[in-house]
C-alpha cells in the first residue's frame, strides 16, 4: 500500500511512485492505466499524474494509443534483443573507460558486489542476484565518467526490465555470469581497456543469447 504523497514536488513524486509500481511488476507490461485511477491511488490531483505520464512516455515506459488510452509498454522479444544490443555496446564502452578511471576504492566496492552475488548463488536467490548484477553494471557505467552514457544506459535498463524472462537466471547461469564479472573487474584493475572491453563484450553477448533462446522457447 502506497503512502499518500505530500503537497510538494508532486509530479516528481508521482513519477517515481508510478515507476516503482512498473519496475516491481505490480503494474505489468500491457496494462492500461488512467489518470483517475492513479490519482485516486496516490491521493493527488490529476495534473501531476498527467505530467508523470508524459515523462514516462518520453522515457519509453508508457505508450498512448489513440482512442484507447495509456498503457505500460509491452516489450516484445524482438525489441528486447535490440535493446540488449545497444546496452551491450554501452557496457563495453563503460568497461573500456573504467579501466583507465576507476580508483582502488571503487574496484573494492565492485569486488564486494561480486562477493555478495556469490552469496546469492549459494542460496539460489535469483532476485537478489539480479538486483546486484544491475548495480554492478550501473556502477561501472556511472564511474566511467560520461553523464550522457549513464542517462542513456538507465533509460534502456528500465525498458529492458519490462521484458520479464521466465526463470531469469538459473543457478548455473548466475555462476557463469559472476565469473564473467570477475574477469571484467580483473582487467579493469590491471588497467587494460582492450581486455576489459573484450571481456564485457563476451559477457553481454551471452546475455543476448539468453534473450534469443527465450524467444525461441516461446514460439
Amino acid at each position: 500500500m502506497l503512502e499518500r504523497i505530500a503537497d510538494h514536488g508532486l509530479t516528481q513524486q508521482v513519477q517515481q511512485r508510478l515507476l516503482n509500481l512498473i519496475m516491481s511488476g505490480e503494474i505489468r507490461g500491457g496494462a492500461k492505466i488512467t489518470e483517475i485511477s492513479i490519482s485516486e491511488r496516490l491521493g493527488v490531483s490529476r495534473g501531476p499524474v498527467r505530467e508523470a505520464f508524459r515523462a514516462l512516455e518520453e522515457s519509453g515506459l508508457l505508450v498512448t494509443e489513440r482512442n484507447r488510452g495509456v498503457y505500460v509498454r509491452n516489450i516484445t522479444p524482438e525489441e528486447a534483443v535490440e535493446i540488449q544490443e545497444v546496452r551491450s555496446a554501452l557496457d563495453e564502452m563503460a568497461a573500456r573507460r573504467a579501466a583507465t578511471r576507476l580508483t582502488a576504492s571503487q574496484i573494492r566496492d565492485l569486488d564486494q558486489l561480486i562477493r555478495e552475488m556469490d552469496g546469492c548463488i549459494s542460496t539460489d536467490d535469483i532476485a537478489g542476484f539480479y538486483a546486484l548484477n544491475l548495480r554492478f553494471h550501473e556502477l561501472l557505467v556511472e564511474w566511467s565518467g560520461n553523464a550522457k552514457l549513464l542517462a542513456t544506459y538507465r533509460r534502456l535498463i528500465k525498458q529492458l526490465h519490462l521484458y520479464r524472462q521466465k526463470g531469469l537466471q538459473p543457478a548455473g547461469e548466475m555462476a557463469h555470469s559472476n565469473e564473467a564479472h570477475r574477469d571484467i573487474l580483473r582487467h579493469i584493475a590491471l588497467g587494460n581497456p582492450d581486455a576489459a572491453a573484450k571481456a564485457m563484450r563476451e559477457h553481454t553477448a551471452h546475455g543476448r543469447h539468453r534473450i534469443l533462446l527465450n524467444q525461441t522457447d516461446e514460439t
